[in-house]
């Protein structure tokens, strides 16, 4: 598995960041200067703060909380992140 600033199920996630909004971000930003060596920046903590909520929305209303999400997983031997990553087996209805 590569690097991660935060790795939990979208269920989990979700009940860190609404209980302790602030708290999670804080610790996800102590995370990636534990990883990159410095903090992130003041624009990229901003848009943690807005999309984190938002998409955690959305895959909890699709039904997806049991799948596995990396928040700002660093893509192996390229350096380059995607925001977020989502593995495991999402069951449809039917």
């Amino acid at each position: 598995m590569g690097m991660f600033v935060y790795g939990g199920t979208v269920r989990e996630t979700t009940a860190v960041l609404e209980a302790a909004p602030t708290a999670f971000v804080d610790a996800c930003s102590k995370s990636f200067s534990r990883l990159y060596g410095k903090p992130p920046g003041a624009a990229e903590r901003s848009s943690w703060e807005k999309s984190w909520p938002e998409l955690l929305r959305a895959l909890m209303q699709a039904g997806l909380g049991e799948l596995r999400l990396f928040l700002e997983y660093e893509l192996p031997g390229s350096g380059q992140r995607v925001d977020a990553l989502l593995l495991g087996l999402a069951r449809t209805a039917g």
